[in-house]
């Protein structure tokens, strides 16, 4: 019979030989999630024996990640901003990045503030549900183009107990919103160009949903119609959180050429990521 030991060994070795990213890692998650117990547990129990049936359904889900699968999608959930969210092949798994939008709405408001606010492209509904959570008098909108996203948004909205506060809804980038009717709009968008979108790795090409990813060719077409949409919709003096990939800060700050106090904040690895800009 065998033990965790020697199925992360197995594990770990096929997925690198797949060149798997982070093959120790994800052979250590998808045996935490078969075995039921956390990561901190799995070392514990190392020597103790694994049945047949446990053993069957990690080498399943490791040929799946072998294949390029992603781990989130395989386990159907992902963490964000210190809460586990459903995530789905119908949406982009969240990146740790984009928490630095949930970081700056922290800087930018308090907790006994009030506002109307929207996540624009809300996906699985991590920017949302955390902005909702963290502040009790904010009431938001969550809008999609994909009713799988805004449906798995709405199960992780109930899960965290905001469902009440955050009305969910199809739109195409904002289109629908009430002028002057939101103080804050935040937004990871599809940025990608197609140079960059044919350079990604197959765990993001071959997996993740297109339409959350390539934009224009350039890659800056959904920023451009969020420009208008968000100039109208934001009340005067609203905040504008918006995710832009590396090497596009400057094209960006021209896109919104008229709109006050533009700031772009870096990532942790030195990157421009977010941008913020006031409704004049």
């Amino acid at each position: 019979m065998k033990t965790p030991a020697d199925l992360l060994e197995w594990g770990a070795d096929l997925l690198r030989r797949s060149n798997a990213d982070s093959p120790s890692l994800s052979a250590r998650l998808l045996l935490a999630h078969v075995l039921d117990c956390s990561l901190e547990k799995l070392l514990i129990v190392l020597d103790a024996p694994v049945g047949p049936e446990k053993s069957r359904r990690f080498v399943e889900l490791v040929r799946r990640r072998s294949k390029g699968e992603p781990v989130a999608y395989i386990l159907g959930r992902k963490e964000f901003f210190g809460l586990d969210f459903q995530v789905s092949a119908d949406v982009l798994i969240p990146r740790p990045e984009t928490e630095m939008i949930v970081d700056l709405v922290d800087m930018i408001f308090g907790p006994e503030d009030k506002a109307f606010f929207a996540d624009i492209g809300t996906g699985s509904g991590v920017l949302s549900v955390c902005i909702a959570a963290r502040f009790p008098l904010f009431q938001g909108f969550g809008c999609d183009i994909s009713y799988k996203a805004l449906h798995l948004a709405r199960r992780n909205a109930c899960t965290h107990g905001v469902q009440e506060k955050i009305l969910f809804f199809a739109s195409d980038m904002g289109e629908g919103f009430r002028a002057g009717s939101l103080d804050l709009i935040v937004c990871n968008p599809p940025y990608l160009s197609l140079n960059d979108y044919g350079r990604t790795g197959r765990e993001v090409r071959d997996f993740e949903p297109e339409l959350s990813l390539l934009s224009s060719a350039d890659g800056l077409g959904h920023i451009r119609r969020l420009s208008i949409t968000a100039r109208r919709a934001l009340r005067r003096k609203g905040v504008l959180l918006l995710e832009i990939g590396c090497g596009q800060a400057e094209e960006v700050k021209d896109i919104f050429y008229g709109w006050q106090e533009i700031k772009i904040h870096k990532d942790l690895a030195g990157r421009d990521r977010i941008i913020m800009a006031v409704n004049p």
